[in-house]
C-alpha cells in the first residue's frame, strides 16, 4: 500500500469580508479570517436575523466589521 502525503504549501488569500490578506495552508478552505469568521458565524444563526433577507445581513455584517 502506497501513502500519499498532501503538499505542505501555503497560499495567500484575501478575505471576502475585509479584504485583508491571509495566509493559510493549502488544505484550508477559508473564505473569512479569523476576526471576521467569528462575526459572519454569530449574524448567520442569530435567531434575531430570522426575518432578514440575506442583503440586509449582510449589511449589518458590514457595519459590525467596520
Amino acid at each position: 500500500m502506497d501513502l500519499v502525503y498532501a503538499p505542505m504549501g501555503k497560499i495567500k488569500k484575501k478575505c471576502l469580508c475585509c479584504g485583508k490578506i491571509m495566509e493559510l495552508q493549502l488544505t484550508e478552505g477559508r473564505d473569512f479570517c479569523d476576526r471576521c469568521f467569528i462575526v459572519v458565524c454569530r449574524e448567520v444563526f442569530s435567531k434575531a436575523n430570522d426575518g432578514m433577507t440575506v442583503k440586509e445581513v449582510k449589511e449589518k455584517i458590514r457595519k459590525e466589521i467596520e
